[in-house]
């Protein structure tokens, strides 16, 4: 498989055991998505629904990053995307 060069040094690249985690990741990440289409809805005059819907596609993507990492850079960036968008998520309701 050919890697992705990110930032000069990092690589990703999909495994088989790192693909297979991978589509756990989005068999779970579908039926979610689906449900948070129908949970934001009522959300969407109060708070930006835009935002939700951007975090959590980036929050997808750093955790399927996580499995793609080939280095410890790579991984340390695709973490701390992960942790700084479910952060995001988790205040989403800030209000309440």
């Amino acid at each position: 498989m050919q890697a992705l060069a990110l930032l000069g040094g990092s690589h990703f690249a999909l495994t088989p055991l790192g693909a297979l985690f991978a589509c756990v990741t989005i068999a779970v990440a579908a039926p979610t998505s689906v449900y948070s289409v129908a949970y934001v809805r009522r959300y969407r005059h109060e708070y930006s629904v835009w935002w939700f819907g951007a975090a959590y596609v980036l929050l997808l993507l750093a955790v399927v990053g996580i499995f793609a990492a080939t280095d410890v850079l790579g991984f340390l960036i695709a973490w701390e995307v992960m942790t700084l968008t479910s952060c995001g998520l988790v205040a989403f309701e800030w209000r309440e």
